[in-house]
């Protein structure tokens, strides 16, 4: 996944470990949380993980904090479900995740130092 001036979002993929890579589909509409009202759309610095299900996860936020998976190697994506919290909805982006040894995920995002009256710099996570 990546996004175009962090206001629409394409995915692509590449069958040759990388070597190159198919043309960018736009799936702004069907994965971007919040679309048409929101602007904003991002996905992790870190990239995407496989479970080990087999699941495929990119962390992304917009309007909310959010996961893209899909369950048939990337041929369709899905939105999961959002994450919410003290200090989620506008100050907490560039999300990461990872699978814990007992299967569930854990999301850790950069807080932003400028919210007003904020606590503070730091990460936040949430657990699924």
């Amino acid at each position: 996944f990546h996004t175009r001036n962090n206001t629409y979002l394409f995915v692509s993929s590449s069958s040759d470990q990388g070597a190159t890579w198919s043309q960018p589909v736009n799936v702004t509409t069907e994965l971007k949380y919040g679309f048409p009202a929101q602007h904003w759309v991002g996905t992790g610095h870190a990239g995407g993980i496989q479970l080990r299900s087999g699941r495929l996860v990119v962390p992304a936020y917009s309007a909310s904090r959010y996961v893209i998976y899909s369950d048939d190697h990337g041929q369709s994506w899905h939105m999961g479900g959002t994450v919410t919290g003290q200090h989620m909805e506008n100050w907490a982006g560039e999300d990461a995740v990872a699978e814990m040894d007992d299967g569930h995920l854990i999301m850790s995002f950069r807080h932003s130092c400028r919210f007003p009256g904020s606590w503070g710099c730091g990460r936040l996570q949430a657990y699924s």
